[in-house]
């Protein structure tokens, strides 16, 4: 039996999640993703609810972290944790 995840993605940062779920893809390959519309939905039958809210909230931080990559690394996690 397997848990599945559907969480929104604000409209000005589909294209960070698009990158996002590559991330999870590459370094997750038990976890099932894909970006839904303005949706992304993650599925496992090895995780729970919980450790794919996490596996998603590590992906999209590293790729907004990448954006940002010239500027203050506090600032953008400050604005990320909100």
């Amino acid at each position: 039996m397997g848990i599945s995840v559907r969480l929104a993605v604000d409209p000005s940062r589909c294209g960070t999640a698009a990158d996002a779920v590559k991330w999870v893809r590459a370094f997750h390959p038990e976890v099932s993703v894909t970006l839904d519309g303005r949706d992304v939905v993650l599925g496992s039958s090895m995780h729970s609810e919980v450790d794919l809210r996490l596996v998603w909230q590590s992906a999209f931080i590293n790729e907004r972290l990448l954006e940002h990559g010239g500027g203050p690394r506090a600032g953008v996690l400050g604005e990320l944790v909100r």
